[in-house]
């Protein structure tokens, strides 16, 4: 993701700081009709394990979701398919004026859900996609130095929203571990900012704890 980081939070968070930094933005590139991508009508719930033994289990997933007569959540996968990987809209939401997707990559490896912050305006913002951001991050560093081999892990979990003058603040948590199966040490708070009109501008690290 390549924003700029720009608030500092203090007060209940136990590890703080301001340090400001680009990240890399790695969504589905899609214009500026998000809507049209991500909505509740994008959303299926279908059942993928007949796929996992086919020979192009992408194609296959793709049919399922046609199957269902779901052409928005088709129009999505299709989509999805075609700017990286076969995947679906699992589940949709919106936070004033913000929406959160959550995307399903059954075919993936590692990291079958991720988590799509969809603004008003512009490219979805891909919160799981948080590896290149922690490296240049002074909160995190310290952390890692301290206690080396942990890592966050996904999905995040949203935990409140605060509403300024200028927008809101979407804050969501990540469990840190040292392996998939291991037990929760702490957990790393993030906060994503929109304008009131939903329009992304930032994002920044505000915690350890």
């Amino acid at each position: 993701m390549r924003y700029k980081f720009m608030l500092c939070f203090t007060g209940f968070l136990i590890i703080s700081g301001c340090d400001g930094y680009k990240v890399e933005n790695t969504a589905p590139d899609i214009n500026d009709n998000i809507s049209s991508y991500f909505t509740e009508n994008s959303v299926w719930k279908g059942n993928v394990d007949k796929c996992f033994t086919n020979d192009d289990f992408n194609d296959c997933l793709i049919n399922e979701i046609k199957k269902s007569g779901r052409a928005e959540a088709e129009k999505t996968a299709q989509y999805l398919y075609e700017n990286g990987e076969a995947g679906y809209v699992s589940s949709f939401s919106k936070m004033g004026a913000v929406g959160i997707a959550r995307v399903e990559y059954p075919f993936r490896a590692n990291t079958n859900e991720v988590t799509f912050l969809i603004p008003a305006s512009g490219k979805p913002v891909d919160i799981d996609n948080l590896y290149d951001d922690l490296k240049l991050d002074a909160i995190w560093r310290t952390y890692e130095k301290n206690h080396p081999g942990s890592s966050f892990w996904s999905p995040a979990l949203i935990r409140e929203i605060k509403h300024t003058k200028d927008g809101s603040s979407l804050i969501f948590s990540y469990p840190i571990k040292t392996c998939h199966a291991c037990e929760e040490i702490a957990s790393l708070y993030v906060s994503y900012m929109f304008t009131s009109e939903g329009n992304f501008f930032g994002s920044k690290v505000l915690a350890i704890k």
